[in-house]
């Protein structure tokens, strides 16, 4: 028998499988992906901007130290985020305009970026360093969190509120809660991939009341929830998985911080701003 036609088919079959993929908008890198999700044994979601529609809002701010007030802690906040994209960057942008507060963007200089975690500016007028993240960035740059403040984060977790810490001068003067709202077809895409056999995770740098709250909303248990961990641990919790379930697993991802954990799946899925990393 000639093996022409197996030779010419199983191209074809690959070539077939990538347009049908193409004309739903998914770019297929080549047609090893193809067969390696054959194989797959679980789907690990990242979940700002992949689960969630990755466009927050600024719900509330606490005030946290006394002389401070709501435009204060967005005006610090903004001093820092000022041009940056990050969604929850955006997101105090979007306040700060919406409040019309003021900004000289003057008195902020020396920004540094802390992938995963914040950012970080110095304040001119006062020669005061301004820390805008989570509660890991502060304790890089030694600010006290007490037990109130650890009492806000907690109930601004269990309200689906991802807490950002704003820190003026080695003070933690205040919290900014905000909330991204889950994309729509996110629960219907879970059940459907657990009826297809396969295992759902959700891996996030969110708190782990944050990630459990949408998780709730997700139909996903407790223990399909990895939080707190930091992008450079994501290729890690990824590796582990798949290790743990004797197979390849599936990482999608949203942005440049998921890129190292996209590139240790067996199957990296790049949506929205992380299509752009995986095109490299």
């Amino acid at each position: 028998a000639c093996p022409c036609a197996l030779g010419l088919a199983t191209p074809i079959a690959m070539l077939v499988g990538s347009a049908a993929a193409a004309e739903r908008g998914l770019l297929v890198k080549g047609a090893d992906v193809l067969e390696a999700a054959r194989d797959l044994r679980a789907v690990v979601f990242d979940k700002t901007g992949t689960l969630t529609a990755g466009r927050p809002v600024v719900e509330e701010v606490a005030v946290l130290s006394e002389g401070e007030n709501e435009f204060s802690i967005l005006t610090a906040a903004m001093g820092v985020e000022w041009g940056t994209t990050h969604p929850l960057a955006l997101a105090i942008q979007q306040a700060v305009q919406e409040r019309e507060i003021l900004i000289n963007q003057a008195n902020y200089e020396g920004h540094q970026t802390y992938p995963g975690m914040g950012a970080t500016a110095i304040e001119v007028s006062s020669g005061a360093t301004v820390v805008v993240g989570n509660v890991a960035l502060l304790d890089e740059h030694n600010v006290f969190v007490d037990d109130q403040a650890h009492e806000v984060a907690r109930r601004f977790g269990a309200e689906g509120k991802t807490a950002i810490y704003v820190a003026v001068g080695g003070r933690l003067v205040g919290l900014v809660g905000c909330t991204d709202a889950l994309r729509p077809e996110a629960p219907a895409v879970v059940a459907a991939l657990r009826a297809q056999g396969l295992q759902v995770r959700l891996l996030t740098g969110d708190r782990a009341e944050v990630a459990l709250a949408a998780a709730r909303r997700l139909g996903l248990r407790p223990e399909e929830v990895i939080a707190n961990v930091r992008p450079a641990r994501k290729a890690l919790a990824v590796r582990a998985l798949a290790a743990e379930l004797g197979g390849p697993v599936a990482m999608v991802g949203d942005g440049v911080n998921d890129a190292p954990a996209l590139a240790a799946a067996g199957v990296g899925v790049a949506v929205g701003g992380g299509a752009d990393v995986a095109g490299e």
